[in-house]
C-alpha cells in the first residue's frame, strides 16, 4: 500500500492544494509564528508576568 497516495486521498488534496500547502512562505510562517505562540502561552500562565506593562526602572522626571 502507498501511504502518500492513501494520505492524498483522505485529505482530499488535488494538484493546486497540495502546490499551495508545500508553499515555502506557508512553512516559514509556521515555523515564525511558533516562537510567539509559545510567549504567548506562557504569558498567560504565569501569574502576575505582563510584558507590555510599564516598568518603573527611573524616578519619574519632576520640574521645580
Amino acid at each position: 500500500m502507498d501511504y502518500g497516495r492513501w494520505a492524498e486521498q483522505l485529505m482530499a488534496m488535488d494538484d493546486a492544494t497540495w502546490h499551495r500547502h508545500a508553499n515555502p512562505w506557508s512553512g516559514w510562517t509556521r515555523v515564525a509564528t511558533f516562537p510567539l505562540l509559545a510567549f504567548a502561552i506562557w504569558c498567560q500562565a504565569t501569574p502576575g508576568f505582563d510584558p507590555f506593562a510599564p516598568r518603573r526602572t527611573d524616578p519619574p522626571f519632576v520640574v521645580g
